[in-house]
């Protein structure tokens, strides 16, 4: 569909919207296929990226009505007093803070890549570049919890931008080393990367089409999740840890979880060396898994069209050992132990299952 058509389909499906926002979509759209064209794309292919024009007029339709019922709510960001003021810094950087004692930080953004280190002062902090013509930052209490969000301010044209390839900005949040709370932190399109931070009590890393990555950390709760993006995670010692990807590939190295380590993915492979934790479950799909120095009483890795193989810590005599594959080899094979208290299953297809038992 030609550009002109894809509009004019477009202009009547937003027939409930005022002739002002209809018009501010149309600049908005003429700019996207001017963006796609200069990167190389067709006029079709640019059409093909924003669906029907049914389904664009849909969303945009969606988008104005979410903003005039937070109007209506009074939660605005024009009428809304922000529980952190910006103050500006040096070379153009804007800090954020609470200004009140919080033991979690929740934040919500797009197209930024996350940065979190610790550092020695006593409070939370965000440091990025504001554009103040386009983003709509929301700064707020929610009991202990500070709540912090960026978007662009066409609230209901977001997913458009992340599909002409917004510009990604780098934002950091800095830690006290003191700070034992929860950290939710949700980006797209972006990478997210966390390096020091000890003792945390739950930790949410999040991000799209990007890779994250988790190092030299310790908590409770631990959560990376991620879809066409890589997960590495490296030195990391807690309770739990949920690896979450699809389409990429999974690395987890040097770590230690009293309780359940649970990595899926899909079309990637996963590799974890010298990785202890109560339980440890590692499942792909069309890619291998490769395990070195691994220990748990349960273990179970599961994959197709892959091969499965290294090595597992641990007295074979103490586990309950389940492998199976299809046109290849299987090693250890299938045996029964009356009474033991462990359990190794592999099972994948199309490759070989070859794990070996160490001290």
């Amino acid at each position: 569909m030609k550009q002109a058509e894809f509009l004019q389909k477009l202009f009547a499906a937003l027939e409930p919207l005022s002739a002002e926002e209809r018009e501010q979509i149309r600049e908005y759209v003429e700019e996207m296929f001017c963006d796609a064209m200069e990167q190389g794309l067709s006029e079709e292919e640019c059409a093909a990226q924003f669906g029907s024009p049914e389904q664009a007029a849909r969303e945009f339709r969606e988008g104005a009505a979410q903003r005039e019922e937070e109007r209506q709510n009074g939660l605005a960001v024009a009428g809304r007093e922000l529980a952190s003021r910006p103050e500006r810094k040096e070379g153009g950087k804007s800090l954020f803070r609470p200004d009140h004692p919080c033991t979690a930080l929740k934040l919500d953004v797009h197209n930024f890549s996350l940065h979190v280190s610790p550092w020695d002062g006593p409070e939370l902090h965000i440091l990025f570049e504001v554009n103040e013509e386009e983003d709509e930052i929301r700064s707020e209490r929610r009991g202990d919890v500070w709540v912090f969000t960026c978007f662009r301010k066409r609230r209901g044209w977001r997913m458009f931008g992340a599909l002409f390839g917004s510009r990604t900005r780098k934002m950091e949040i800095f830690v006290p080393r003191t700070f034992r709370g929860r950290l939710s932190l949700s980006t797209t399109n972006a990478r997210v990367a966390m390096e020091g931070c000890e003792a945390l009590s739950s930790l949410l890393l999040k991000t799209t089409n990007a890779s994250v990555s988790l190092q030299h950390c310790s908590g409770g709760e631990l959560c990376c999740r991620s879809s066409n993006g890589a997960l590495h995670v490296e030195d990391v010692h807690g309770d739990t840890l949920q690896a979450v990807t699809s389409n990429a590939r999974v690395e987890l190295t040097s770590c230690v979880w009293q309780g359940a380590c649970g990595v899926h993915t899909s079309n990637g492979s996963i590799s974890a060396s010298q990785v202890e934790a109560g339980s440890l479950s590692l499942q792909s799909s069309n890619a291998r898994i490769h395990v070195e120095q691994v220990r748990a009483s349960g273990i179970t890795l599961a994959t197709s069209n892959g091969s499965i193989g290294g090595t597992v810590v641990g007295d074979p005599e103490e586990y309950t050992i389940t492998t199976s594959t299809s046109n290849a080899s299987c090693s250890p094979k299938t045996r029964a132990i009356p009474g033991a208290q462990k359990a190794l299953s592999a099972s994948t297809s199309n490759g070989s299952v070859a794990l070996q038992f160490v001290s």
